[in-house]
């Protein structure tokens, strides 16, 4: 019983949710396999009822080999190049927020020089960056501004620029923005509530001058999204501020955590409580508006990334580094200006700065073991050990002081619930980790098996799906052939039978159609058609009395796809073959249509497993049949390896 011992049940709102805190691992069972785990629980033994449920249980989810200890991430990481530069241009600002961490204002005049801002620029390019944010004060008050962001962008075609402002000046300089490169510019825009509550925070007649340049935003074509303080004035107005942002066309709404620092009170916060009502009633009305909340989406994508994924506090000091107006580095923007966090002058160079500082070298050795209260935490590897930022402001600590981190533990189990209850109450599981993934994370130094977290400022800049790279890598090969996964195992009559383009784009790891053995008059599917090949060998199967769908959600693929089409529906005399749009979570056909479904080496890319062969079960008939070629392992994969974007 030693694999039941570390899982941890909880529940939410009924729902039970079983954690391993330490690998880590959760899963949802369902109902009667609830019953079963916790009477084995409560006796220590298996139920005497027990059916070959149990057994199956056990051998699922147990024995799990002893993890060895962990000590920290600065054992697994190392510094390999900064993927993002923070610039506080200037302290100064067209407002007075009475929340404002930096007291910016019109008063204030601490500006960081364009060249030195420059220096900074290409110094963090040489180190491997390609994402540069602005913000302040008021970026767009800065010299020259829109003209900095096109020197950016015009150093690199890889380089992205994000702007961080209070929307007030883009009637003045929208079109110059609208000039740049709008796919790599990203602009977060301020609101902070409904009319009264911005207006009362951040000056009269703030928040209609706002609306008109959010308005003049969307038909400038420019990418915005909506950000919102949270403190004890705007929480319960959350859910009608995304209504806001998504008829102001937004791409989504981002929300920043309160900081008891410049002019922001401890009085202004919020309850834990009431924050997590406001988020959860604020997630409901974006679900219904189809608006993205980057912060959900963020800590979804640790969720649901692979069993075993560590998160370790966040990037700063790692990949992500600022500099003030006072030409200080700092490890991200909501420490600049913090003497404590000051971790030396630009002057002695960006690199010198980010190898050799002690605040940086301190915070890259901090881990969120260090603890006793992250230790006890379930769910400590799947919220990162809470914000960094928060933990030094709020308790001159690097982890265990953030007073945010009972809600990340909160939403957390929301997400796992939420989501579970999509799915139906059958079988051993509702869902478990692993199942379900977002997109693929970033890169880090090391060795592979920890991931950091992001600073609370900006989480994201454009949603993911969780197909993104999967559609652009496939795409890419739909066009140009990629010889190095070329199927090697595809039929040998393939190269007489259909074009030769079909088969020398035919990505795959064997070819299922022989094994289905599809006969005249049946209706076969094929999931992730890809170039056609295995639909144009089973028409020929089926016959003219049957039928044949290729699904794919690649344009680039299902262009290819029909254009064989044409060639093999000639050779054939007949034509029962269609090519439609669409995702294995969402089969385009109707129930109980198939007789077979197959699939070639495509289901490992599907970012909701469960989902996919539930789809498959509705699409096939009573008595139909699956046949599928893809990649298996003798044993689970390590973290490092489930984590490649290239894999």
């Amino acid at each position: 019983m030693r694999w039941l011992s570390r899982f941890v049940r909880l529940e939410h709102e009924g729902l039970p949710v079983y954690l391993d805190g330490e690998r880590p691992e959760w899963f949802v069972p369902a109902s009667g396999s609830d019953r079963l785990l916790r009477s084995a629980l409560e006796t220590g033994a298996p139920p005497p009822d027990a059916d070959r449920d149990f057994p199956l249980l056990a051998g699922l989810l147990g024995p799990a080999d002893p993890l060895p200890p962990y000590s920290g991430r600065a054992a697994h990481l190392c510094l390999t190049g900064l993927s993002e530069l923070w610039l506080h241009l200037t302290d100064r600002c067209n407002l007075s927020c009475r929340h404002c961490l930096f007291a910016a204002s019109p008063a204030r005049r601490a500006t960081l020089a364009p060249a030195l801002a420059w220096r900074t620029i290409t110094e963090a390019h040489a180190l491997g960056c390609r994402l540069f944010f602005f913000t302040g004060g008021e970026p767009l008050l800065y010299p020259d501004f829109p003209a900095l962001l096109g020197r950016v962008q015009a150093l690199d075609p890889a380089n992205h620029v994000g702007v961080l402002s209070n929307g007030l000046l883009l009637d003045e300089w929208g079109p110059a923005l609208a000039a740049l490169d709008r796919e790599r510019l990203h602009l977060q825009v301020s609101m902070d509530g409904l009319e009264p509550t911005h207006d009362r925070l951040r000056g009269c007649g703030s928040f209609a001058r706002l609306r008109r340049n959010l308005d003049l935003a969307r038909d400038l074509g420019l990418r915005v999204t909506v950000a919102t303080a949270l403190n004890s004035h705007t929480i319960d107005e959350l859910p009608a501020v995304v209504t806001l942002a998504a008829e102001a066309g937004a791409a989504s709404l981002h929300w920043l955590h309160h900081f008891v620092r410049g002019q922001g009170t401890a009085a202004q916060q919020s309850s834990t409580e009431r924050l997590y009502q406001g988020v959860v009633a604020a997630a409901a009305v974006a679900d219904t508006l189809g608006l993205r909340l980057d912060n959900l989406e963020s800590l979804a994508a640790q969720v649901f990334s692979p069993p075993g994924t560590r998160h370790d506090l966040s990037n700063a000091g790692w990949q992500s580094l600022a500099i003030g107006p006072d030409a200080v580095v700092y490890p991200s923007p909501a420490l600049v200006g913090l003497a404590q966090a000051a971790c030396g002058p630009q002057a002695d160079g960006l690199e010198a700065v980010w190898r050799q500082s002690p605040v940086l070298e301190t915070i890259r050795a901090a881990s969120l073991v260090q603890d006793p209260q992250w230790r006890e935490s379930p769910c400590r590897f799947l919220t990162g050990g809470g914000d960094l930022d928060q933990s030094l402001v709020h308790g001159a600590t690097c982890v265990g002081a953030d007073p945010y981190a009972a809600l990340q533990e909160q939403l957390v189990l929301w997400l796992i619930a939420r989501r579970a209850r999509q799915y139906p109450d059958a079988g051993l599981f509702r869902l478990r980790m692993g199942e379900v993934r977002s997109e693929c994370p970033a890169e880090v130094g090391g060795d592979g098996s920890v991931q950091l977290t992001h600073c609370n400022c900006v989480v994201s800049l454009a949603g993911g799906d969780g197909r993104g790279l999967v559609r652009d890598y496939y795409g890419a090969a739909a066009r140009q052939t990629r010889k190095e996964i070329v199927n090697p195992y595809g039929p040998a009559t393939a190269a007489d039978e259909v074009p030769a383009e079909a088969t020398q784009r035919s990505y795959g790891c064997g070819s299922p159609v022989r094994a289905a053995e599809p006969r005249p008059g049946e209706v076969l599917v094929d999931l992730g058609a890809g170039s056609g090949l295995e639909c144009f060998l089973a028409a020929e199967a089926v016959g003219p009395t049957g039928r044949v769908y290729g699904i794919d959600m690649t344009p680039a693929m299902l262009e290819l796809a029909r254009r064989g089409q044409r060639q093999v529906a000639e050779r054939l005399g007949y034509d029962t073959m269609e090519f439609r749009h669409g995702y294995l979570e969402a089969i385009p056909l109707g129930d109980a249509v198939a007789d077979v479904v197959i699939s070639n080496c495509v289901i490992n890319l599907s970012p909701d497993k469960r989902r996919t062969f539930l789809e498959i079960v509705r699409v096939l008939k009573p008595g139909g049949r699956l046949v599928v070629a893809d990649v298996v392992t003798d044993e689970d994969l390590p973290p490092s390896l489930r984590n490649n974007p290239r894999l």
